[in-house]
């Protein structure tokens, strides 16, 4: 069977240099007559190279949404996406995407090790063993664990999982949808540490996560996506973070 979560697919010669996420007035909603739902209503952000970009919000604002149209899986009603210039679905196809989406599940039987060479082996790497082995060292996995059934690993140990797969083949832009859910301490140090490095790397890292003491060490730049627009909050605490989404911030 396929492998559920999405990789990356790198084109020979790799993407262009700058792999910037530009979303202008993007609208977008589910449904038609009285039945629809307007989910975005005129979203507009940058995510620049070498950096992390953040969208927070409630649940149902529309995060989800807006990363499907990011990485061209959906299209919006109105508005542009460009990424590296192109569109989402004609970049992801040229040259490949990172993917953590929110809770994919994996397919049953397949061990850790035997998820990642796949991965790997669509990727269409040049040194496959060295892509192989680096995979293994962003999740921290020992030998056990690799050879464990996907299924039937912890939580955390299914996100380190999640995360290896869309770094494969060093994706210059790179979406991640609750990087930190279900990770103890020692995972989400580490989880951290490689989300950074990743952006050092010159990748455009676009995050969508609830963990707002995360977000406010982590991200370059974070929006709060409310009423479906965003609104610039970089620079913020946590608690200024949460005040602005709950709607109590003075």
């Amino acid at each position: 069977p396929p492998v559920t979560t999405r990789p990356s697919f790198p084109a020979a010669g790799g993407p262009p240099p700058d792999a910037a996420v530009l979303a202008r007035e993007v609208r977008a909603g589910y449904g038609r007559g009285r039945s629809a739902v307007q989910v975005l209503r005129g979203v507009s952000f940058d995510a620049p190279p070498a950096s992390i970009t953040a969208i927070v919000g409630a649940n149902g604002e529309g995060k989800t949404t807006l990363f499907r149209i990011v990485g061209g899986f959906h299209r919006a009603d109105a508005g542009s996406v460009r990424v590296g210039g192109l569109s989402p679905a004609t970049f992801r196809m040229r040259h490949g995407l990172g993917i953590l989406p929110e809770g994919q599940r994996f397919p049953p039987g397949w061990t850790v090790e035997e998820l990642l060479r796949r991965t790997v082996d669509l990727a269409g790497v040049s040194d496959p063993a060295a892509e192989l082995e680096r995979a293994v060292a962003v999740a921290r996995f020992d030998t056990t664990t690799l050879r464990r059934p996907a299924v039937r690993c912890s939580k955390g140990n299914q996100q380190r999982l999640r995360f290896a797969m869309a770094l494969v083949g060093r994706p210059r832009v790179v979406l991640l949808d609750e990087p930190f859910a279900g990770l103890d301490p020692p995972s989400r140090a580490a989880m951290r540490a490689e989300i950074a490095e990743t952006a050092a790397g010159g990748a455009a890292v676009l995050m969508a996560s609830h963990d707002l003491n995360e977000v406010s060490r982590l991200a370059d730049a974070v929006f709060i996506l409310r009423g479906g627009v965003v609104t610039p909050a970089s620079d913020m605490s946590a608690e200024e973070l949460e005040a602005l989404i709950t709607g109590e911030h003075t």
